[in-house]
């Protein structure tokens, strides 16, 4: 056993040496000097819709809300011209022909990297890594886009590395890395359903459904291979700031695997209501994407109701970025339109935001445990004991409950949400054979800073506690995090981080991370 001023003198050792090696990454590493997707097809710069990528400022929130469209003149603020399949008069001759749409001029592909290293700051036996050079952590694919107006869609394959932008799943331990190829997420969602057209006639009216009408905003819906909208977006682990994924998103009871992130196969309805309250309901699988078929015949639903009590509209509608004259400041014919820069102060804002949801889910709890037999002589002296293992698989019904909120004054951004969690029979390693129901809760606590706009420092406090004693002690977690992100080009950025073991059972451990991230 170390002493305290001993370990303390190891432990900054080898953070040393971590900085040595980080130092010498970034003398070997190039930056990347290009856009993704949506800065290519609005020719834009990324901190239109980023307070820093991949957080998302109020701009790019109402955009991702709305498919991935300016909820006003996304026609004419696209300057990638697209390419039409059939003419606008078709419209007026529907359902007698198809209805005309388009593709994007370029293809709609960009790239994100992430290169890392990690230092263990505990201490290990020695058959356990206490570094790991992550070159690469992930290399994915993106794409994403629409299909005419209102009908848009998203996917990412990662093409080498966990199969997740976050840190890993369990309790935020690293996932083997593999070489192959992993759908991440692919889903396809249709905007403003039953919604009136913003489009006007010669006489100054505009076209609704027959039967049913809706405020633009008020319904969309999105099918395919998607993170639940169930906790608030801006703790999704696509995009926060940091490289260790949130407890409450990636936390486990027993043999049932289930987490609130990464992907899930299902359908969700989703809108904007007034501007300021928002609502998401879904139905999914709930096994995650790994599974070709749903393993029990029950969907998982889920929900979650918001409101914004002041700051920039869900929607997005009231501030959003005009086309404007660069010298004027008049409007100009469509086609020649500059969209108005995000200014200096693009991740500023003064709002507050609170949620509540619910997730009612069914899964199989499965888990494998040792079955020794022991086997006697024909003497009735000597015993042999044969190891070997057995697995326990069972149905387990669970339920997941919290709040949420989100307050942000300029350059201080404070949020954090709370979970409770109740499994009907989750099944645990030390006695898989008793039936019995646990219960858990997670929660969290983040402040993020703007130090300068090229340089956020946050810090986040969470803790994951179970009503089961001996399962508390293995597996309960309080741990600290705490980085910062500095963004060496607009979409180059350079992030250290230490987690803290708060607990001091070592189920997270001590840990120095550091990553480069960049989109192309």
């Amino acid at each position: 056993m170390l002493g305290v001023k001993q370990f303390y003198s190891v432990r900054t050792g080898r953070v040393l040496a971590g900085l040595t090696v980080w130092m010498i990454v970034l003398t070997v590493t190039q930056a990347a000097y290009a856009i993704p997707v949506f800065s290519r097809k609005y020719r834009t710069s990324c901190i239109t819709c980023h307070a820093g990528f991949p957080k998302l400022n109020s701009t790019g929130e109402a955009f991702r809300r709305n498919g991935y469209q300016f909820p006003r003149d996304d026609d004419i603020l696209v300057k990638d011209e697209p390419i039409p399949l059939g003419n606008d008069r078709y419209k007026d001759m529907w359902p007698n022909s198809l209805w005309p749409n388009d593709i994007p001029n370029l293809p709609p592909i960009a790239m994100r990297a992430r290169m890392g290293f990690n230092q263990y700051l505990g201490n290990r036996a020695a058959s356990e890594q206490s570094t790991d050079f992550q070159y690469p952590n992930d290399v994915s694919l993106l794409s994403g886009g629409t299909l005419g107006k209102d009908i848009s869609w998203y996917g990412s394959i990662v093409l080498a590395g966990a199969g997740s932008h976050g840190a890993g799943g369990g309790h935020g331990g690293g996932e083997e890395r593999s070489l192959s190829p992993d759908l991440e997420r692919f889903f396809v969602q249709f905007s403003n359903l039953f919604a009136w057209s913003d489009e006007e006639d010669d006489n100054g009216m505009r076209t609704g459904n027959r039967w049913l009408t809706l405020p633009r905003h008020a319904m969309n819906l999105r099918v395919g291979q998607f993170e639940p909208q169930v906790i608030a977006p801006w703790r999704s682990i696509h995009r926060q700031i940091g490289t260790t994924p949130y407890l409450v998103n990636v936390a486990t009871m027993g043999g049932n695997g289930f987490m609130f992130e990464p992907a899930q196969r299902g359908i969700e309805i989703n809108g904007i209501i007034r501007q300021n309250n928002s609502y998401v309901i879904g139905l999914v699988n709930g096994n995650g994407a790994e599974s070709a078929w749903d393993n029990n015949s029950q969907k998982d639903f889920y929900f979650r109701v918001a409101r914004k009590w002041w700051g920039f509209p869900m929607d997005g509608v009231i501030g959003q970025a005009e086309p404007v004259n660069p010298d004027t400041g008049g409007d100009d014919p469509p086609g020649e339109d500059e969209m108005a820069p995000s200014g200096l102060d693009f991740w500023r804002e003064i709002q507050f935001e609170t949620g509540v949801f619910g997730y009612l889910g069914r899964n199989q709890a499965s888990v494998t445990v040792a079955d020794n037999v022991d086997l006697l002589r024909s003497d009735g002296v000597t015993t042999y004991t044969l190891l070997g293992t057995r697995s326990v698989i069972r149905p387990d019904r669970f339920e997941r409950l919290g709040f949420d909120a989100r307050m942000q004054y300029q350059d201080f951004d404070l949020f954090g949400a709370w979970t409770y969690g109740w499994n009907k029979d989750p099944i645990s390693d030390e006695d898989p054979d008793t039936i019995a129901p646990d219960e858990m809760s997670t929660w969290f606590v983040e402040a993020d800073y703007y130090f300068k706009p090229w340089l956020i420092g946050y810090s986040r406090y969470e803790e994951l506690n179970f009503q089961n004693d001996e399962r508390q002690a293995e597996a309960g977690v309080k741990r600290a995090v705490v980085g910062a992100s500095a963004y060496i080009r607009t979409n180059v950025r350079l992030v250290s981080e230490f987690v803290i073991d708060a607990q001091g059972n070592n189920t997270t451990g001590d840990t120095v991370n550091f990553l480069l991230d960049f989109a192309y």
